[in-house]
């Protein structure tokens, strides 16, 4: 399984790499989608200062091997 963080702009990486999951948060909007079935993309939000009138808050993930990846947003405060 291949893991690839930092990014910009999710779809653009999926085009370039063969990454199974992929975690980003320059844009701090929670996020958590499948796409074409076979890659999980999360964007955690921002766990300090709201930004963006957005509360803050964290993703977790939880990886298993055979297992698809379980993922959920969880507010904060």
């Amino acid at each position: 399984m291949a893991i690839s963080s930092g990014i910009r702009r999710p779809r653009r990486c999926m085009r370039c790499s063969q990454a199974e999951i992929i975690v980003y948060g320059h844009t701090h909007k929670p996020l958590i989608e499948l796409v074409d079935r076979t890659v999980t993309v999360m964007n955690p939000g921002g766990g300090r200062h709201p930004r963006f009138r957005l509360k803050p808050g964290v993703g977790i993930m939880e990886l298993e091997a055979g297992i698809p990846p379980r993922a959920r947003l969880v507010p904060l405060g």
